[in-house]
Formats: C-alpha cells, sequence, structure tokens
C-alpha cells in the first residue's frame, strides 16, 4: 500500500512538471508573438501618423519628426497603450462603415405618444384620508394648539 501511494505522488509531480513545462513554452511563444505584435503596430501607426502630419503639417522633415516622437512615445515609453491604438486604429478603418450603416434620421413617428400629447387634461380630486384616520396621537390633540399642556 506505501508503494502505490509514492506512485500516485511520483505521477502527481510528472504531470505537474510536464504542465508548468508546456505553459513556459507557450508563455514564452506569447511573449515573442507580442513583441512581435508591438513591433507591427507601431509601423502601421508610425506609416498613419506620418501620412497625417505630411497633409496637416506641411513640411515632410517636420513630419517625419512628429511621427518618430509620438512613435517613440506611445510605443516604448507607455507600451500599454498599444492598445488604445490598436482600438483608434480599429475604429478609424471599421467605424466609418459601421457609422454608415446606423439610421441616424431621429426618432420615428410613435402613435402612442402622438395620442398622449393630444390628449386633454382630466380634472383630478384629492382623496382624502380613510374614515377613522387621525394623523395625531389622539383625538382633540393638535401640536402647539393644545392649552393645557402641563410644563
Amino acid at each position: 500500500m506505501g508503494a502505490m501511494k509514492h506512485g500516485k505522488e511520483i505521477g502527481a509531480i510528472i504531470v505537474i512538471v510536464t504542465l508548468l513545462y508546456i505553459y513556459s513554452a507557450v508563455a514564452s511563444a506569447w511573449a515573442a508573438m507580442a513583441d512581435d505584435l508591438r513591433l507591427a503596430l507601431t509601423m502601421v501607426f508610425f506609416v498613419w501618423i506620418l501620412n497625417w502630419a505630411r497633409k496637416n503639417l506641411g513640411s515632410p522633415r517636420l513630419a517625419i519628426l512628429y511621427a518618430v516622437v509620438l512613435a517613440y512615445i506611445v510605443f516604448f515609453k507607455h507600451p500599454e497603450a498599444v492598445w488604445l491604438v490598436l482600438g483608434i486604429i480599429i475604429l478609424a478603418v471599421v467605424g466609418p462603415k459601421f457609422f454608415a450603416g446606423l439610421d441616424t434620421s431621429g426618432p420615428k413617428k410613435d402613435p402612442l405618444l402622438d395620442a398622449l400629447k393630444n390628449m386633454k387634461p382630466t380634472i383630478t380630486i384629492p382623496i382624502s384620508p380613510p374614515p377613522g384616520y387621525y394623523p395625531y396621537p389622539y383625538y382633540g390633540y393638535t401640536p402647539g394648539t393644545q392649552q393645557n399642556e402641563k410644563k
């Protein structure tokens, strides 16, 4: 029975070591892929900003300098901003097509709202308290008007 117990422990250790090896292989591959993705996004962002800067700044040298500085700040000083820039690029590419498909003509005609607008006001009658209801502790007591209050 003791030999069987050690066999289970050895089997568990083998499984754990195998899983850790697989995890480390996947983690290193993911890290390499993340670096490659960051480099590719840097190049796409650089070209995108360079084209924008050429149109808006006028000078090609100033546009290159602007794009280099902006790409450096976004991707190397603040690497977490990569995902923000990726979202902006996706929105710039897909956004116009997506928003063109949305109906922005305003609210449609609603018959219920039209009926409510055309209704005439009705007279409301206030509801009185139920019979026998008195809001004070006992009948005849009104705060501040009791004459025989003991001091």
